[in-house]
């Protein structure tokens, strides 16, 4: 892989360059600057095959520059890119050995990868590093930083959406970087790094007693001030999130992740809470819940069905629940609810096969960036579920003995008077049903009782004798008899599992 780093003070030539170049016919850019000398304190570090670099900038220009990387043997190909079609420029350039001199007006990608393949086949070899440390990726490179040793450090991540939302568009990466590290000039306690597609800022104050409130008021103050100025330039809101303190920057990668579920906690709230990490507030055991489906097919069976969503992401808030674990529950529970409902009610194979198959709350759990997005979009598929599978009821001739036999299950239930309601003879009912359920009526009545019953088992307030009479059972004990024989377990063993 050939390795370029690029120096220009202009932050949308930095990127138009980069985009040029990254990934193509075997190139990496592996860092970009605009300013020559943090670049020339990152070359004396880390082994480069060419610098990209522009003559006039602030500071330090590109020809002394140039003359520094040679005197101190930094790269081996150099090549200029100027606006300039000065011929003075050029000849200074070839007189401090710089490889090519390239004018930004007549710029394509073409032009430059063939440049830079040129340069780098010229040079390769010419110079020896062996005694500086290889280049590193990400994180890794931060363990051999030239950031003081005598340093406090957080690590800030910035997490930031792949799609709007409600807000529109989506955010052009590479521009919101830029955007990024010119905010960041701002601030000298703070470094703008990214790790593969997500960026985060390293920042480091002096090791001073008494000055943690005065540490803890700058922090604050940056990330209000990265947050605002991407608001306003993007319409879109970051989450923050900074990481404990830490003092050894081998550290760094952990910290990295620990700021990141701290920023991902900002899930929970409408705007950005204060962006601290605490490992003690945040839990990985998920609060007890699951979605009730005897009535998602009924009137208000959407808006019960939004309540609970609603009432389980808050107790997910209240106990600081890590995301991917709530991401991972919150599927759990709906897939569950999904098969019960489908089965339950004896929907036709096809219909069945659709839904499990399509899982396109999988998708909307997984990538939800806020709570208001989730309710919103989990709750457009449920309403696109739930008004399927009543169209296929209306459709079905025993949709009206389903509902019947919900409406009515602590009622004595006839076999008469669900055929005639069917316009059918007992006997024809009788086998039509189970050709279209795969169960009898008797088996299928006592499956849908036997799902109340269990949900009336997780009140302790209730005992058997009421739960059998509010299920429409004869007794406690063929209810116990019942249970046994469709769940394959004691109502006491499912207890148990209940309360583990």
């Amino acid at each position: 892989m050939i390795q370029v780093v690029i120096v220009d003070d202009e932050v949308l030539a930095r990127i138009g360059i980069k985009t040029f170049l990254d990934g193509k016919e075997g190139i990496s850019v592996a860092e970009c600057f605009s300013d020559a000398g943090e670049a020339l304190v990152y070359l004396e570090r880390t082994v480069v095959d060419v610098v990209i670099t522009d003559i006039e900038m602030e500071g330090m220009d590109g020809l002394a520059f140039i003359e520094k990387i040679r005197e101190k043997k930094l790269a081996g190909g150099i090549i200029i890119l100027s606006s300039h079609n000065d011929f003075q420029y050029a000849r200074k350039a070839i007189e401090l050995k710089a490889n090519q001199y390239i004018l930004k007006q007549e710029l394509t990608e073409e032009v430059l990868i063939e440049a830079v393949l040129r340069v780098q086949r010229e040079t390769a070899g010419s110079f020896s590093n062996a005694d500086r440390l290889p280049r590193k990726e990400g994180v890794e490179r931060l363990e051999e930083s030239l950031i003081a040793q005598d340093s406090l450090y957080y690590a800030a991540a910035l997490l930031i959406p792949e799609e709007s939302g409600e807000r529109g568009g989506t955010i052009n990466k590479e521009m919101l970087y830029g955007l990024l590290e010119n905010l960041m000039r701002r601030y000298p306690f703070g470094e703008l790094f990214r790790v593969g597609e997500e960026m985060f800022v390293l920042i480091h104050f002096a090791e001073e007693k008494g000055e943690e409130a005065n540490h803890r008021a700058q922090i604050i103050s940056l990330c209000e001030d990265l947050i605002e100025n991407v608001r306003l330039y993007t319409n879109h809101r970051i989450s923050i999130g900074l990481s404990a303190l830490f003092r050894n920057l081998k550290d760094v990668r952990t910290q990295y992740h620990r700021a990141v579920a701290a920023a991902q906690q900002n899930f929970y709230e409408e705007e950005s809470a204060e962006p601290y990490y605490d490992a003690e507030c945040m839990t990985k055991d998920a609060p007890e819940g699951h979605f009730h489906t005897d009535a998602f097919l009924e009137e208000d069976g959407e808006q019960q069905f939004r309540e609970e969503l609603e009432n389980f992401l808050k107790r997910c808030g209240d106990v600081n629940l890590d995301i991917e674990i709530l991401r991972q529950t919150l599927i759990s529970m709906i897939s569950v609810m999904v098969y019960r409902i489908l089965h339950g009610y004896h929907f036709p194979e096809e219909t069945v096969r659709r839904w499990e198959q399509k899982y396109q709350y999988i998708r909307v759990i997984s990538e939800a960036y806020e709570k208001k997005e989730l309710v919103r979009r989990l709750d457009m598929v449920m309403c696109e579920l739930r008004m399927e599978l009543l169209t296929q009821l209306r459709m079905d001739e025993f949709g009206g003995v389903y509902r019947y036999v919900d409406e009515h299950m602590n009622d004595r239930i006839s076999l008469t008077e669900l055929a005639e309601m069917s316009c059918m003879s007992t006997a024809v009912f009788c086998k039509k049903f189970k050709e279209r359920t795969g169960v009898t009526l008797i088996e299928y009545i006592n499956a849908r009782r036997i799902d109340l019953v269990k949900r009336y088992l997780g009140d302790p307030n209730r005992s058997l004798e009421e739960i059998a009479e509010e299920t429409g059972f004869s007794s406690a004990n063929y209810m116990v008899r019942v249970f046994k024989k469709v769940t394959g377990e004691t109502i006491r063993d499912f207890r148990k599992t209940m309360g583990e």
